[in-house]
């Protein structure tokens, strides 16, 4: 059976098994330095190791429609996990190790709670450990199985359930502003009907491979790397974020040395690669081989093609492997993307009509902004919507961006109000759309998206959006290039802005401070024509941000207005720091 025709994902994992059988589907670097594969999974191994790990589910009392809980270190482990919960008919729902961070053991403790969780899987060094942190922290005993330390005759007892296409496949869990993880319910319809629309894109099959190293248990690293590349019977490289984040440059040497034209990355890692990597090691790599790589989860930025393009040119990169695209993971992964081996479509607008909603190309270099374009719309599942009228908007306005079609979840798990509030809505007598909460516009065909719509910030009237600025306050200075930052709007003092930067505090006087936020406060009004904002400084990881590695601007403003941020340095205007010593 061909995958494309598959109507369950456990379907496609059994094709691929009997196509391919002993072929490479995923292998695993564990040192990037030195480039060695440290483990690997045939078609063939996947297959029959999941089955072990859904014999083992069953047998510990496990059932259709049960939640399994995944936390794994960085590994291939995660991926038969996941699978073995498919095949046993369960619902997979990914989440990072309860280790290091209490931030991580927040998100699991409101992950376990929310998805009422009946079993849970790690590898073999992890599972103990799991099984005891799920004790002493959440005051319950749960299950946790060791994937691949299993007793192999468990495959033998299996009895596959029937699985549909409407069969749950898995909650993916994501996180707003300051709101508690929310479940997105997937199911294998949708994994199936998003497979297609990647492949819309770009157009993979067996020969093609892929490195990556984005987190499994995140929307793009799990279905835009790993399911994807399974699906088009590929094979995939993987290896850890941190890997990456500590050599840049190993990442694009890898591209070559194992002969890859596929990879996933947001915006974020080309800026990376253009900052850490000197010019003299640029004529050592080769990169005319790399064919497609996805840019989305975050802000594509225009100014970020062109530098990439500009330093790695030289090494056969091509403007046409960048594919720009957007989705979240209401929409299972992808609503739209450039087609491969296109040039990415940017288009320089007039900045103070974007400000009203208006769309007005202008001639490159007349305006202050260029937005990056996230493929051609097709008009039967995208929509420009008055966010406050419900009203369809004609091309060249910015409204937001409904979407719908059979990649669309079934909703977030136990939320059925805010099930009501934003699925399944109707438009000109067409229902099932999403209400993405994303700021967007049509022009000549293609998406461009603006900004989120509870994160614009009107002043005097205009609509500005966030990470332009934001943009601009990490240009000001090159000890600022690498920090996160969050812009905010205040309610009161009305009119009030303030900008939050991180920076490395080293070296660093009360001047130098001072120096820094003048030159923000001159920057931003000189390019925004906004009243003088403040600016306040904080050390590197101090900017918070989502699973996914989007901002939390509402949860920084909150943080601000609580005195919860742990600044370095404050440079606060009269007004604002008046009210906050009132208030």
């Amino acid at each position: 059976m061909d995958a494309r025709l598959a109507s369950t994902f456990v379907d496609v994992v059994q094709r691929q098994a009997d196509v391919h059988g002993d072929r490479e589907a995923f292998s695993y670097i564990r040192d990037m330095s030195d480039g060695q594969i440290t483990d690997s999974l045939s078609y063939r191994e996947l297959d029959a190791q999941a089955r072990v790990v859904a014999g083992w589910l069953t047998k510990q009392g496990g059932s259709s429609g049960d939640r399994v809980l995944l936390c794994f270190p960085p590994g291939l482990d995660f991926i038969v996990g996941f699978f073995g919960c498919l095949y046993a008919g369960m619902v997979a729902v990914p989440a990072p190790m309860p280790e290091g961070f209490s931030s991580a053991e927040d998100r699991v403790g409101k992950i376990v709670r929310d998805a009422g969780i009946n079993l849970a899987l790690s590898d073999a060094n992890g599972a103990p450990r799991l099984e005891r942190w799920i004790a002493d922290r959440l005051g319950t005993t749960l299950p946790c199985g060791p994937v691949r330390a299993m007793d192999s005759a468990l495959a033998a007892s299996l009895t596959v359930p029937e699985i549909s296409p409407d069969t749950l496949a898995l909650l993916q869990y994501t996180s707003g502003s300051t709101s508690d993880p929310k479940g997105v319910m997937i199911t294998h319809r949708n994994l199936l009907a998003n497979m297609r629309l990647i492949s819309g894109c770009a157009d993979g099959g067996p020969d093609s491979r892929a490195l990556c190293w984005l987190p499994v248990i995140h929307d793009m690293g799990l279905i835009g790397q790993v399911l994807w590349m399974l699906f088009i019977g590929g094979c995939t490289t993987l290896t850890s974020p941190t890997e990456f984040l500590r050599r840049p440059y190993r990442w694009l040497q890898l591209l070559d040395e194992l002969n890859a034209d596929f990879s996933v990355a947001p915006n974020f890692a080309y800026d990376l690669c253009v900052r850490t990597v000197s010019e003299d090691k640029v004529p050592g790599l080769d990169l005319s081989r790399w064919r497609v790589t996805f840019n989305g989860a975050e802000p594509v930025q225009a100014r970020s093609l062109a530098k990439f393009q500009e330093k790695f040119g030289p090494a056969g990169f091509r403007a046409e492997t960048f594919l720009p695209c957007y989705g979240l993971a209401e929409a299972t992964l992808l609503v739209t993307g450039t087609a491969a081996d296109s040039r990415p479509v940017i288009t320089t607008v007039d900045a103070e009509a974007l400000a009203r909603g208006e769309f007005v190309p202008v001639a490159a270099g007349d305006g202050p902004r260029e937005l990056v374009g996230s493929g051609t719309v097709d008009r039967s599942r995208v929509r420009i919507v008055d966010a406050g009228t419900g009203a369809a908007l004609p091309d060249a306005r910015v409204g937001e961006v409904w979407v719908r079609g059979e990649s669309v979840a079934q909703g977030y798990w136990g939320r059925p109000d805010l099930n009501a509030e934003v699925f399944d809505q109707s438009l000109d007598g067409e229902t099932g759309f999403f209400r993405t909460g994303d700021l967007g516009v049509i022009h000549d065909g293609e998406l461009y998206i603006t900004g989120r719509l509870k994160e614009v910030l009107i002043i005097r009237g205009r609509n500005l959006y966030p990470h332009d600025l934001e943009q601009t306050v990490r240009s000001v200075d090159p000890r600022l290039a690498t920090g996160a930052g969050a812009v905010l709007a205040l309610d009161t003092p009305e009119g009030s802005v303030v900008a939050v930067q991180e920076i490395k505090p080293r070296g660093l006087t009360e001047d130098d401070y001072r120096a820094l936020a003048q030159d923000i406060q001159r920057t931003l009004v000189r390019e925004f024509s906004i009243p003088l904002p403040s600016v306040v400084f904080v050390g590197p990881g101090r900017v918070r941000k989502t699973t996914s590695g989007k901002i939390q601007r509402s949860l920084m403003k909150q943080l601000f207005v609580t005195s919860e941020l742990n600044s370095l340095h404050e440079e606060l205007t009269d007004a604002l720091r008046a009210h906050l010593k009132n208030d």
